[in-house]
């Protein structure tokens, strides 16, 4: 027998309408004294003052027009404590040396 197009198709559509609500569910939070602290860590990052010693916040501000994207933001330390990533994910990716951290999850990134 050969599977008509639309055999199948309500179990899918219903498994992912549920997607949703379940990610919803289980994103972090973000206190209000955060997000105050969250902007002003930002705004340093992108000063004069900040950009004149930074490198690695100078090349990327270089090499994108001046676009740095949330998820390399949210890869800074400062941030990552700030956003409340947990210790255990922002330890992944560290090694020997001086690796850069593992991504944020995408959860995280989206609060900023």
């Amino acid at each position: 027998d050969v599977m008509a197009p639309v055999e199948g198709i309500p179990d899918v559509v219903s498994a992912a309408a549920e997607a949703p609500a379940a990610a919803t569910a289980a994103a972090p939070e973000l206190a209000p004294e955060a997000a105050s602290k969250i902007v002003a860590q930002v705004k340093h990052y992108f000063s004069d003052a900040n950009l004149t010693h930074d490198g690695y916040m100078r090349k990327g501000v270089e090499t994108d027009d001046g676009w740095v994207t949330f998820g390399t933001l949210s890869r800074f330390n400062k941030l990552r404590q700030l956003l409340g990533v947990p210790a255990e994910q922002a330890a992944k990716g560290r090694g020997k040396g001086k690796a850069p951290p593992a991504p944020v999850p995408e959860s995280y990134v989206t609060l900023l």
